[in-house]
């Protein structure tokens, strides 16, 4: 894979430009948020696991908006798609449709892992 073809595979799950921007260009400040992101980010997935075991639409809602708001900040376009798509199926209480999201947005997080890690020089 080419560094062109790499960076685009990373700008697809993370966005550094759009980021950056919305952290006034401080490369470290992005940095330090990716880190704290990776803590939310978990808290957040088991707070919607919980949430779906007990059939808790607010809830789902709740913390599906919490990831999506953190996920802009950070440039993380398809997780923010995914858990908008989540807070508007727990808003109309549609649990099945919510777990079928999850496990895509699942999917989604281990991509983003792995580019938080390259960015920020994780083995």
């Amino acid at each position: 894979m080419s560094l062109e073809e790499d960076k685009k595979k990373i700008s697809d799950v993370l966005n550094k430009d759009l980021a950056l921007e919305n952290m006034g260009g401080d490369e470290e400040l992005f940095k330090e948020v990716l880190v704290i992101y990776q803590e939310e980010a978990s808290r957040k997935m088991s707070d919607l696991h919980t949430a779906i075991e007990e059939s808790d639409s607010e809830g789902i809602r709740f913390a599906a908006h919490s990831l999506k708001g953190a996920s802009a900040n950070i440039g993380a376009v398809t997780v923010r798609e995914i858990a908008s798509e989540i807070e508007m199926a727990g808003s109309d209480k549609r649990i099945s449709v919510v777990t079928e999201l999850v496990d895509r947005l699942h999917e989604e997080l281990c991509r983003l892992d792995s580019a938080i890690a390259d960015e920020i020089g994780i083995e």
